[in-house]
């Protein structure tokens, strides 16, 4: 379903598409690898993409990239529209970092 034709169909239904993130960016080795595309493709289906689950856990963040801030940050860059966090208070404020940035 995350193929060009599959969210094409998902669009005939739904406005958007909740995915673990590492259907966004997988992690292997501990580090994060080159994103999947998945967003480009949701978007260009005039889907929104909302990634989940976001955590501050230490086991839940590759070893290379433990800053649960820069996690939420990182995928923001991507352009996910959403995303889900058992601690909402470090995805609003990675989230009003990121906004606050210069273009």
């Amino acid at each position: 379903m995350l193929s060009v034709e599959g969210l094409t169909e998902v669009r005939t239904y739904a406005a958007g598409i909740g995915v673990h993130k590492s259907a966004v960016l997988p992690v292997v080795e501990e580090t994060w690898t080159a994103p999947t595309g998945l967003i480009d493709r949701a978007h260009a289906a005039d889907l929104v993409v909302h990634a989940y689950t976001f955590r501050n856990e230490p086991g839940s963040l590759p070893a290379a990239h433990p800053v649960p801030a820069a996690e939420v940050t990182r995928f923001l860059e991507l352009g996910v529209d959403g995303l889900f966090a058992d601690h909402p208070d470090t995805a609003i404020s990675a989230r009003a970092a990121w906004s606050a940035r210069e273009p």
